[in-house]
Parts: structure tokens; sequence; C-alpha cells
């Protein structure tokens, strides 16, 4: 429960009681700026927030079903490899290639 005073109120408590403090805030010093979760939140928020993040800060991201992961390395500007690993066990599929559970895969685009 965060009462603010330089930081800006992204998500405050929907109660009675604490209806005037904040859950989630964002605070800009200098150069950067400094997210606090003062809660727990559920996995869309969080997913919302990362995206926020990541979409700010400008940085690649690569949209997959949940529980995979793909990670990009680039090699001599010109090969792309995707390293795609499927972290559950259920099957999932990724562009259009299936993954059988927990299996991982090298991907040359």
């Amino acid at each position: 429960m965060l009462k603010t005073t330089t930081a800006e109120s992204l998500f405050m408590y929907d109660d009675e009681f604490y209806n005037e403090l904040s859950a989630v805030t964002l605070n800009s010093f200098e150069k950067g700026e400094a997210y606090y979760i003062g809660t727990g939140v559920d996995n869309d928020i969080m997913d919302m927030l990362a995206k926020k993040i990541i979409n700010e800060a400008n940085i690649e991201y690569i949209e997959s079903e949940n529980s995979v992961e793909v990670v990009k390395r680039v090699v001599n500007d010109d090969e792309e490899y995707y390293f795609v690993m499927n972290h559950t066990q259920e099957v999932k599929v990724f562009d259009g290639i299936t993954f059988k559970a927990y299996e991982s895969k090298i991907i040359k685009k």
C-alpha cells in the first residue's frame, strides 16, 4: 500500500479503506524510471506492465504462446536463429512448428 509523493499511480486499490493508496507506481528520476509493484497482481496486469516497459524501452519482443520461450540470435548480421523452448507438458506451436512437451528446437530463418 503506497502513498505517493513523486511517483505516478498506475493502479489504485479498489477498496473503501485503501482507496487513497497505490498498488503499482512509476517514478521517474533523472534519465531512468522505476516501477514499484507493492502487491500481488494477476498475470493480466503483469503482462500489461511487461509489454508497456518493453515497448517504451524499444526492446524487440517475439510473440509466443504462454510458457514458450523464444530467443533470437543473429549471426554475421544476416542469419537469424530462433531458440524455442516449450516449458510445459503440453504440446505447443510456434511459427507453425509443433513442440512436444518440454521440447526445444533451433530454427534457422
